[in-house]
């Protein structure tokens, strides 16, 4: 995984340190010092993979020896910045060629933003460290470089507490992108991003610490240093940071899923409800539907009732007139009988009495005839009175369920769309008296 790391520092006598020790030491050179009169030789040093000095675009050819020697001449204070120093690491995924181009490029793009010289080495990993730690040293001038490649005025602009933040940005921003175009070239699918973890996103993996060479040189030698118990403390504290997020994590997460579950438990609760009201709804349905039919019943049996009533009225009145033809027949045959002087001879034979028998029979029908005459009355009557009886009912259902239907159009159900209120009689009934 390609990391990025850009680090800016300067040299400054303040510190005892010199521009050409530091030159000398980064390209493995032998430089002499002619302020201080020190001979500086790391040629025997080893792993220097490149060392060569960029001129700004229009510049003359710079040599190492002058560049430096001007670069302490130019200034006069015991604690002048004689130099700055651009440390980047490059990325493992490039070959050792692929890496001194890279940082040649980035170079030639930092002497020609701030018009000076750039001193590039490329350094190779140290064998007792990571062997991926393939990295550059980027010396420049703290003065800008004319054509002639003499030393000019001062870069004030990365010294600037207003526009010095801004430039280093800038240099980080452009490390960014020249390293990301190279891998992207040698077909590599990994990026440097200059933003922290945090702006990134990442949280699972803690920040990474750079130890410097004097705390990783007594590191090897075992030596437990304060940076590395720093490091060690940050990377507890990450641990701890991370399970505290992870806890807010679960914590939210099981607040969600608590509410999830409320909510399908009330639209459970709110359906059951619903289908609980459908089911009333059902049955009262099916309770008016039973109470029409037996009133259409009752309704019929009157009529029935109506129907039998007027039968029996028409029977009484055939037996009243039968009995009343009996009555007239028998009282003109008897008539006939007195007048003719045949009574004697009538009673010796009995026809008397037996006109006279049949006499009390014709009464007798016709007052049975009247009886029933009289109770088909009665049941007429009586079935009158269910008749009427069954049509108040049957008008107060129907006024119910009108004012049922008025009341749902008005006050729709939640979710659905207010509709005709249904007719409880099922097609085609009619009630007829």
């Amino acid at each position: 995984m390609a990391i990025y790391h850009l680090s800016v520092s300067v040299v400054s006598r303040s510190t005892g340190r010199s521009a050409v020790a530091a030159a000398a030491y980064r390209a493995g050179a032998c430089l002499r010092d002619e302020r201080t009169g020190l001979v500086h030789d790391y040629t025997r040093r080893g792993g220097v993979l490149s060392a060569e000095v960029i001129a700004p675009p229009g510049c003359v050819a710079l040599d190492r020896q002058r560049l430096w020697q001007a670069a302490e001449a130019a200034e006069r204070r015991r604690d002048a910045r004689t130099a700055r120093e651009v440390r980047i690491a490059l990325p493992h995924e490039l070959d050792a060629e692929a890496c001194r181009d890279l940082a040649r490029q980035y170079a030639q793009w930092v002497a020609e933003r701030y018009r000076t010289a750039v001193d590039v080495a490329v350094h190779a990993p140290d064998r007792a460290g990571d062997q991926r730690n393939r990295h550059a040293h980027l010396l420049l001038p703290t003065r800008e470089v004319g054509a002639d490649g003499e030393l000019g005025a001062k870069l004030r602009v990365l010294d600037d507490r207003v526009s010095g933040p801004a430039e280093i940005e800038a240099m980080r921003a452009a490390w960014e992108e020249v390293a990301n175009r190279a891998l992207e070239l040698a077909g590599a699918s990994a990026r440097i991003d200059r933003r922290s973890l945090v702006e990134q996103g990442i949280t699972d993996r803690p920040p990474s610490w750079h130890r410097g060479p004097g705390a990783t040189a007594l590191e090897r030698r075992g030596v437990r240093t304060e940076i590395e118990e720093r490091w060690q403390d940050q990377v507890a504290l990450y641990e701890a940071r991370t399970l505290l997020a992870q806890r807010r994590v679960s914590e939210a997460e099981l607040a969600r899923l608590r509410a999830e579950a409320a909510a399908v438990e009330a639209a459970i609760v709110e359906e059951q409800l619903q289908e609980i009201e459908r089911q009333a709804e059902a049955v009262r349905r099916a309770g008016l539907l039973r109470r029409a039919q037996e009133i259409r019943a009752a309704a019929q049996r009157a009529e029935e009732e109506l129907r039998e009533a007027a039968r029996a009225e028409q029977a009484a009145r055939r037996w009243r007139t039968r009995a009343a033809e009996i009555a007239a027949d028998a009282q003109r045959d008897l008539t006939r009988l007195r007048a003719r002087g045949w009574l004697v001879k009538l009673l010796r034979r009995g026809e008397i009495r037996r006109a006279e028998e049949g006499l009390r029979e014709a009464r007798a029908e016709a007052r049975m005839a009247r009886e029933r005459w009289e109770e088909r009355a009665q049941w007429r009557e009586r079935a009158a009175e269910d008749a009427e009886r069954a049509q108040r009912d049957l008008r107060a259902l129907e006024a119910a369920e009108a004012a049922e239907a008025a009341e749902r159009r008005q006050r729709p159900s939640p979710g659905e769309e207010p509709g005709p209120a249904p007719s409880p009689d099922p097609p085609g009934w009619e009630i007829r008296f």
